[in-house]
């Protein structure tokens, strides 16, 4: 039994197995393109979500208040003041 074979029988797809061996060369390839059809289908919604999500991410990340971009500037810190006092830090490193 090759590798494909063992890889199939482990999936639910197993009892169809037998079922596809007695079709027709037109039938399977039928079988093959609707198999292709849902399988980019599923990408395409995997890939969509990933995009929404990435989207998402940067729009959390880069959402500051107009109030607190307007101060950007307007305060200065040392390195020292910075290291001494680790919510600084966060909020510098934000």
């Amino acid at each position: 039994m090759n590798a494909a074979k063992r890889t199939i029988n482990s999936t639910p797809m197993a009892p169809y197995a037998g079922l596809l061996r007695s079709m027709e060369s037109s039938d399977m390839k039928t079988v093959i393109l609707f198999l292709q059809d849902v399988l980019r289908e599923r990408e395409d919604e995997c890939r969509a979500e990933d995009e929404f999500l990435a989207h998402r991410m940067a729009e959390s990340t880069n959402a500051l208040p107009e109030a607190f971009l307007k101060m950007r500037g307007s305060v200065t810190f040392s390195s020292e003041e910075i290291k001494s006092d680790d919510r600084l830090a966060y909020i510098l490193n934000k």
